[in-house]
């Protein structure tokens, strides 16, 4: 993903503040994963991952609106 105009850094990471916000709510989720030898654990990050990913499906939603801004300057790289 990148900014479509990231000449204004302050303006980029105002976008994606309201993201990050929500996301970092969810960081122990994470800890199995990141422990000691998780990630040599396929099974542990696919699990953390899924977790996170039914997380984020849950709250982007609601958060919607404050992501606009983030949707309108980003595009996913190819």
């Amino acid at each position: 993903m990148f900014f479509d105009d990231n000449s204004d850094f302050a303006y980029c990471k105002q976008w994606w503040t309201p993201c990050v916000a929500a996301t970092l709510s969810f960081y122990l989720n994470l800890t199995p994963a990141l422990s000691a030898g998780g990630l040599d654990s396929k099974a542990k990050v696919e699990d953390a991952v899924k977790t996170i990913e039914a997380l984020m499906n849950a709250v982007i939603p609601t958060i919607a609106p404050q992501l606009h801004d983030l949707r309108q300057h980003t595009k996913l790289s190819k």
